[in-house]
């Protein structure tokens, strides 16, 4: 039997003891690790609270465009000061409150360290053997030993967070372009949308309330990924039984949330299922935690 929960619950380690919630017009927005509460004290006139259980934007930031300025500004220089550790990435996020309206932009580099949910893409870029489930194998990336963050692991044939004003579907075509020379003439004919995994996790930077829309790519033999080294060090086809053995030895051989999307995979196409995987309904439903606010 595959043992695959230890790598689901490797993606879903959020305490909420550890935050306190970020509050705009009496709702949460996000959440924000304890100890960086102290780091907002420097900006009164942008936090009116920034205290031990609560954080809030200050009363007179009374538009999204007057909250985007002075929190974007925050954000930066945290960045400058080496408080956010992430490179600044030029892609705005959305802190939105509980009707799906956007209360602010911020960078996706600050995007963790406030804790407001966050969306990205990814793709499974496979190629079809035989008639049977596991006649599978799937393209895998080594991201370059340059990159900020998890350098040397292995990670999707694509993926990217999802900036506010460009569709999921949009977005992957256009990452596609960029990581993997996959032209969008060529693959949008047969890239098919496959649905939406989740998972809440406290990492290095603050909460990750991550949502991977994720989509399947039947990709002909003809077809392949061309590294852009600068991004993936290089592209591997594996057979997908190799790729979950991986995710049941060695979980840390892969960027965190890859391994989630490897499951997903699985069990939509019938390799990872109830007879061959132990504690299987918890695996599956460890794929879409629970919004943690």
């Amino acid at each position: 039997m595959r043992q695959l929960l230890h790598a689901v619950r490797a993606n879903n380690t959020f305490v909420a003891q550890l935050y306190v919630p970020l509050v705009a017009d009496g709702a949460t927005i996000g959440l924000v690790p304890k100890d960086r509460v102290a780091a907002l004290r420097a900006f009164p006139s942008v936090f009116d609270g920034a205290l031990a259980n609560e954080v809030r934007l200050h009363s007179s930031l009374a538009t999204e465009t007057a909250r985007t300025t002075a929190v974007q500004n925050v954000a930066r220089e945290l960045v400058g000061a080496g408080v956010i550790r992430e490179k600044w990435k030029n892609e705005d996020y959305g802190a939105r409150d509980g009707h799906g309206n956007v209360v602010f932009r911020v960078d996706r580099a600050a995007a963790a360290f406030f804790g407001i949910t966050q969306c990205g893409c990814h793709l499974n870029g496979y190629v079809r053997h035989g008639p049977r489930p596991e006649d599978v194998s799937v393209w895998m990336g080594l991201r370059h030993a340059s990159r900020s963050l998890w350098p040397g692991k292995w990670d999707s044939i694509v993926g990217g967070g999802l900036p506010l004003d460009i569709s999921a579907w949009d977005n992957m075509l256009k990452e596609a372009r960029e990581e993997a020379s996959l032209a969008a003439n060529d693959i949008a004919p047969l890239m098919r949308s496959a649905g939406v995994i989740s998972y809440v996790n406290s990492e290095k930077e603050g909460l990750k309330h991550n949502s991977m829309f994720t989509f399947d790519l039947c990709m002909p033999p003809t077809m392949a990924p061309k590294s852009d080294g600068i991004e993936v060090d290089h592209f591997e086809l594996w057979p997908i039984t190799k790729a979950l053995d991986l995710v049941e030895r060695s979980p840390e051989s892969f960027k965190p949330d890859i391994c989630l999307l490897l499951i997903d995979f699985g069990i939509r196409h019938g390799i990872v299922t109830a007879a061959n995987t132990s504690q299987f309904i918890a695996v599956a439903r460890g794929l879409h935690a629970a919004p943690p606010f």
